[in-house]
């Protein structure tokens, strides 16, 4: 479901490395037939096998979606990755990981709301029918909201709700 992505126009994109002609602009194309893939010829590791994406302004990021490539074959198809944010491109927290399955329909990671201005993609393992290590994507993207609506908001929040949720007994923080 896109309801909730953030809007690509607002997301600049890199990576540790890429394929000529298959860059990781390609992610954002909205062309499920274009990917982003790393160098064929990287070697046997995983090194510069990450994505990163750059947002115009701090977001409260809550899922990465991942489309694999959808044609072409397998290669780099991540199967084990990690998510990691950081609100200056140099200070990195790991916000999740894990395992998807190895096919070509829509992937999720999700995790706890978290302030970003970075998100970074790390394939920790990925599909390859030789020695060769790749990874690839036809498209990602990212959900949440714009972290200003979130502090903009929270005080009008706090006063609509607050009366009702010690009613009901709740008197912890009401979290945006």
């Amino acid at each position: 479901d896109d309801s909730r992505d953030i809007p690509v126009a607002v997301l600049n994109v890199t990576a540790g490395d890429y394929q000529s002609g298959e860059g990781p602009e390609m992610t954002l194309d909205g062309d499920s037939t274009t990917t982003w893939h790393t160098d064929w010829y990287a070697g046997p590791d995983h090194t510069n096998h990450w994505i990163q994406f750059e947002l115009s302004s701090n977001y409260r990021v809550d899922s990465l979606r991942y489309l694999p490539r959808q044609s072409g074959g397998t290669n780099g198809i991540i199967t084990q990755y990690e998510v990691h944010v950081s609100l200056d491109g140099e200070n990195w927290e790991k916000v999740a990981e894990g395992s998807w399955d190895n096919d070509t329909q829509w992937k999720e990671a999700a995790f706890a709301a978290t302030e970003a201005k970075y998100i970074r993609l790390v394939t920790v393992e990925a599909e390859s029918d030789q020695s060769i290590k790749f990874a690839s994507a036809a498209e990602i993207r990212l959900t949440g909201f714009l972290a200003v609506e979130c502090k903009e908001h929270t005080t009008e929040l706090r006063n609509a709700v607050a009366p009702t949720c010690e009613e009901d007994g709740y008197t912890g923080d009401l979290i945006c």
